[in-house]
């Protein structure tokens, strides 16, 4: 829990389709247990088994592979971007909100503006020293980052944050300490 370097992006994508699948099968079940009675139950509990080994088993891939950590630091990045405002804080789609009190009279609900952040994906590392992947939002370069870099630093308990390039066109993330050049001898 405390260090990622595995794949956390396929972990992520097992997590949610335990999740879909868990919905699923729960009207699924639902479903038929009202319409099945007698014989056919016992296929039920095994599905229902089946299901809870299914997620036990990625619930503990996903542990080994480092999603919790990756999830933690997620939660501080976007603590940071949310704290430094600006370009750094975007508007996702609409999403409605009911009302619980529409029935005695109340509006039905309002749509409200999901607020976004940069994502930060694909970590490795330990609490002190970790690399990721930043997916910035369109028109951010390099510079934006750099010059927040201290108080990434911060947020993060590391004594130095570096942002540069990917291979990819993405913005690489390395934190903890400073790399320092081996002494060598000068000859003059």
């Amino acid at each position: 829990m405390n260090c990622a370097y595995g794949n956390t992006r396929l972990a992520r994508f097992l997590v949610r389709l335990c999740a879909v699948g868990n919905v699923l099968a729960f009207f699924l079940m639902c479903e038929a247990s009202s319409a099945v009675s007698g014989p056919g139950t016992a296929g039920w509990l095994l599905f229902g088994a089946a299901l809870v080994v299914g997620n036990v088993v990625t619930g503990i891939y996903a542990l080994q592979q480092g999603l919790v950590f990756e999830w933690l630091r997620e939660r501080q990045w976007a603590a940071v971007c949310k704290g430094i405002g600006g370009n750094f804080v975007g508007e996702g789609r609409a999403k409605f909100q009911p009302n619980p009190l529409w029935a005695v009279g109340g509006s039905a609900g309002k749509v409200v503006r999901q607020v976004k952040y940069p994502k930060l994906r694909d970590i490795r590392g330990t609490r002190d020293s970790f690399t990721g992947i930043v997916y910035p939002f369109a028109g951010q370069n390099v510079d934006d980052y750099i010059q927040m870099a201290d108080r990434f630093a911060l947020s993060f308990k590391v004594p130095c944050v570096v942002f540069d390039l990917d291979e990819h066109g993405l913005i690489r993330i390395r934190a903890g300490r400073a790399p320092v050049p081996v002494a060598f001898e000068f000859e003059e």
